[in-house]
């Protein structure tokens, strides 16, 4: 199988955000090179693989590929997909018409059951005909479609989880999105978030990084900047996602020992650690702490590995 770095490339001149053709190097990810546009601060991979290339990669079974991804095309929604949807349900005001959604690049179409539960009158449009089929099987409604089939003003809520990274061009992709989505209409979108702590700190090694297929490296800025170039307002922004500063204490949490062994003293470091741990874990217990650690964790101390936007048409 040919290595992905071999495939035809194309190197990007200008920034798709705001036409720049001022850029300077944003990281180097060998074999890939990420650029960053020194007017707007977009960040992208060029070179880059060409459309045909993309296009070739992601016929040949690019989810049927993923570890487990068979297995959770078909898994029920997760409790962060039903408070989504709940959380757009309750910002609409329902008129005559039903409420509808749909979901762009819905993989097996979680996201789809979950808006569904909400009472939307829910699809999704996936390029993957083995992962629709999966999503057939299991009651959703999911099809073979490209968004820029689909007609004009149509949804209350255009959700598109982790795919705008992956287009080339993602300006004139929420264009598209910004046109499908009706009058005071939602649209949710998130990406892997480049500005967070992990990402800066770890470079190329930052595992959602995949600078050979995610085209754009999104920061909560450019991300917002992208929706408010296509027209829509932005209602809110959420990072989610990552261990952060909980990965480092849990190193320190208390071990079980072995009978008879007894274990080595514990330098002041790794004490306060271990009582940070012990603390975190008591204040988790409960959902309204949970909130709360997530929040000081991901917002405050930003270690949130992703990014959500919430936008609106006006």
């Amino acid at each position: 199988m040919q290595a992905l770095e071999d495939c035809p490339q194309i190197t990007i001149e200008q920034c798709d955000q705001c036409g720049s053709d001022h850029m300077t190097l944003a990281l180097d990810a060998k074999p890939w090179t990420l650029m960053r546009c020194e007017d707007c601060g977009f960040v992208f991979t060029s070179p880059r693989l060409t459309d045909e290339s993309l296009a070739r990669i992601y016929s040949s079974n690019y989810y049927e590929n993923a570890v487990d991804y068979a297995s959770q095309q078909v898994e029920p929604p997760s409790d962060d997909h039903l408070q989504l949807a709940s959380r757009i349900r309750r910002l609409l005001r329902p008129g005559a018409e039903p409420l509808t959604s749909v979901d762009v690049g819905c993989g097996g179409g979680r996201l789809v059951e979950a808006f569904s539960r909400a009472g939307f009158q829910a699809c999704g449009i996936e390029p993957s005909e083995g992962t629709v089929a999966a999503a057939c099987r299991a009651g959703r409604d999911v099809r073979v479609q490209d968004l820029s089939e689909l007609p004009s003003d149509a949804f209350d809520c255009v959700t598109l989880m982790h795919v705008l990274e992956h287009v080339t061009s993602p300006a004139s992709f929420a264009a598209d999105l910004y046109r499908v989505t009706r009058p005071g209409g939602y649209c949710v979108v998130e990406v892997p978030n480049f500005g967070s702590r992990a990402a800066q700190e770890q470079g190329a090694e930052w595992y959602p990084l995949h600078p050979s297929t995610h085209l754009s490296h999104f920061t909560p800025q450019t991300l917002r900047q992208c929706l408010t170039n296509a027209g829509f307002g932005i209602v809110s922004t959420s990072r989610l996602g990552g261990g952060g500063v909980f990965d480092s204490v849990s190193e320190a949490s208390p071990r079980q020992k072995k009978a008879g062994q007894v274990p080595p003293p514990m330098s002041l470091k790794r004490r306060a650690l271990a009582a940070v741990w012990g603390l975190r874990s008591t204040v988790t217990s409960l959902p309204a702490g949970r909130r709360f650690a997530r929040w000081v964790n991901w917002e405050l101390l930003g270690h949130g590995e992703f990014v959500r936007v919430t936008a609106q048409k006006n």
